[in-house]
């Protein structure tokens, strides 16, 4: 499945293996799950710029640390360490907290013992029309693939709503930054998987990815021709 814990740890495996059965040998040399890095490739747009304003947490950029802590009054508080320097420890709202250790490969919890932890965030969400978090109508993208075609590809039609359900997930996992709304938001559901929707590159928390049931294949037909193909049904 990719819900839940299983979605973050291991849905990039998860996605590429469903991909991979593209690949027959006579219809394509291999194949895998498209992945954000091919996303971008195609818009051009460079994640390392992205910036955050988090109404509570302050500035938030691409790549600086969450640090989480568990206090003496049983609460979990968060801060921003990076870029900008080292933010305000905010109230969580929580008093548990679990993440994945990459080290250990389990999913562990604050406590008296275990007091805080450091995790790096590396969420983004943007518009391919204008390549920053600004919506736009046009159906062209403004990138290094400045076409209309390349948009409808990958980005028309991506609305979660509705009876026409084509958002689709990326083979990509990334820890997102809290957004204060709701338990959700607080240990797992910090831990995202990126994917396509409602027109823009974005992620969401593990334990939404019910939403999204559909994939993209990257298939190498020839070592100089590839081909995104829709795969639109759930495999989890």
């Amino acid at each position: 499945t990719l819900e839940g814990k299983d979605g973050y740890v291991n849905g990039v495996e998860i996605l590429n293996n469903a991909g991979a059965k593209y690949s027959d040998g006579n219809m394509a040399e291999s194949a895998r799950s498209i992945n954000v890095e091919d996303i971008n490739r195609v818009t051009g747009y460079d994640p390392t710029s992205y910036v955050y304003e988090n109404e509570k947490l302050g500035t938030i950029h691409y790549g600086d640390e969450l640090v989480f802590t568990l206090k003496d009054d049983g609460y979990v508080y968060v801060r921003v360490r990076g870029k900008s320097g080292q933010g305000e420890e905010v109230n969580a709202g929580t008093k548990s907290f679990e993440y994945w250790d990459e080290e250990s490969k389990k999913w562990l919890k604050l406590s008296d013992s275990n007091p805080s932890v450091s995790i790096p965030t590396f969420f983004y969400f943007y518009y391919p029309q204008t390549l920053s978090t600004t919506k736009s109508e046009d159906k062209v993208i403004c990138g290094l693939m400045n076409s209309e075609s390349a948009y409808n590809l990958l980005f028309e039609d991506t609305s979660w709503f509705g009876n026409s359900l084509i958002s689709y997930w990326l083979a990509d996992t990334h820890v997102g930054e809290p957004t204060f709304v709701g338990p959700c938001e607080y240990g797992l559901g910090c831990f995202c998987v990126r994917g396509v929707a409602n027109g823009m590159v974005t992620s969401a928390p593990a334990g939404w990815l019910e939403f999204w049931r559909s994939y993209y294949t990257w298939r190498r037909i020839s070592p100089t021709c590839f081909r995104f193909e829709s795969n639109c049904f759930s495999i989890g």
